[in-house]
C-alpha cells in the first residue's frame, strides 16, 4: 500500500537544500553577537601580595571628550586631578631615567610611572587609570611603586609593566594615564 515508487529530480532536489543552507547561514550573520560580560579575575592570595588592579573597560578612554585630546606627535598624556594634562613624546619619555623589572625570564624596560607623574607635577595621588586603545586598569597608590614601569615597545609606544597585575592584563600602547 506504501511502496509506491517517487521520482525526485536530485538536481533540484540538491538545489533547493543549497539555496537553504545558504539562506540559514546569512541569517545567522545578520544576528547581532551578544555583548561581551565583563569579567573579573582575581590573583590568588599570598601575604606578600598586593591587592589587583580593577579593570575599568574594555576600551580605551581617550575618546572621552571631557578629558583633554592627545596632541600630535604626544605618545600619552597624564590629565591631572585639576583637569590639565601634559604630553609626553617618545623624547621626553627617553629622556627619563630608566628602570628594569624583571618577569617570565624577560626584562621590562622604561621609566618608572612614579618619575613619570613626578615630571608631570603630580606628587600625590589615591589611584591612577592607565589607558591604551584596547584596555584600561585602576591601580591603588599602593600598587604603584618602583618596579611599575612604562616600557618601551620596539613600536615606538609603552606599555604597563608592573608586579601589581598579571602579565596578561598589562596595558598595551597607553595613550592616557589619568589621576585621581
Amino acid at each position: 500500500m506504501y511502496n509506491k515508487e517517487v521520482n525526485v529530480n536530485k538536481l533540484a532536489h540538491s538545489l533547493a537544500v543549497s539555496l537553504l543552507i545558504g539562506l540559514l547561514i546569512a541569517l545567522a550573520g545578520c544576528v547581532p553577537a551578544a555583548a561581551p560580560v565583563a569579567q573579573a579575575t582575581l590573583a590568588p592570595a599570598s601575604a606578600a601580595s598586593v591587592a589587583p588592579a580593577q579593570q575599568v573597560t574594555p576600551t580605551s578612554l581617550s575618546g572621552d571628550a571631557s578629558l583633554p585630546a592627545l596632541q600630535s606627535g604626544a605618545l600619552f598624556r597624564v590629565v591631572k586631578p585639576d583637569g590639565s594634562a601634559v604630553m609626553f613624546t617618545v623624547e621626553d619619555v627617553k629622556a627619563l631615567p630608566l628602570a628594569q623589572y624583571m618577569t617570565e625570564g624577560k626584562v621590562e624596560e622604561g621609566p618608572k610611572l612614579l618619575d613619570v607623574l613626578a615630571r608631570a607635577g603630580v606628587d600625590e595621588f589615591s589611584e591612577v587609570v592607565i589607558s591604551g586603545p584596547k584596555s584600561s586598569q585602576t591601580l591603588t597608590r599602593a600598587q604603584v611603586d618602583d618596579q611599575t614601569v612604562l616600557d618601551l615597545t620596539n613600536r615606538g609606544t609603552v606599555k604597563l609593566a608592573t608586579p601589581a597585575i598579571t602579565k596578561a592584563d598589562w596595558v598595551k600602547d597607553v595613550d592616557l594615564i589619568l589621576v585621581h
